[in-house]
């Protein structure tokens, strides 16, 4: 696969990783109670047509779970992210965090800061970076 990423969340932890079990390569995840060893999922997080969905990253930020990975639609390359609550209940459709400006993503990573999430990501040239506030939890 193109990598695997851990998050822990109270007395659980999520494991999120690239697959290919559909013939296309998928971000699924799954979360491990640390206690009993009991597991909820997989679930396939990443959507779309595309082919090749790499470097899994996660963030709890004391409320959901927010997973995000890297597509490659049309050769370019963005990231997306999808939430996750309680027992992988999925809090909304995934979406893109780099869509805005057109120009393609290379390296990111998550930064969490009170309730929200954002993304940082570098561009594939230039070496400019991107911070995206990516979701909101809370009132």
């Amino acid at each position: 696969g193109h990598g695997v990423a851990v998050a822990a969340s109270g007395s659980d932890f999520a494991i999120a990783w690239t697959d290919s079990r559909s013939g296309t390569s998928e971000i699924y995840l799954v979360l491990v109670d640390a206690l009993t060893g009991s597991l909820d999922g997989p679930v396939q997080v990443s959507t779309g047509s595309t082919t090749h969905k790499l470097s899994p990253r996660m963030i709890h930020d004391g409320q959901s779970l927010t997973v995000a990975w890297k597509d490659t639609p049309g050769g370019g390359s963005e990231v997306w992210f999808r939430r996750y609550g309680a027992s992988l209940s999925a809090l909304g459709d995934a979406a893109c965090a780099t869509c805005l400006d057109g120009a393609a993503a290379g390296e990111f990573g998550l930064a969490s800061a009170g309730p929200n999430v954002y993304s940082v990501a570098t561009a594939s040239s230039g070496g400019k970076y991107r911070f995206t506030r990516i979701t909101c939890s809370g009132p």
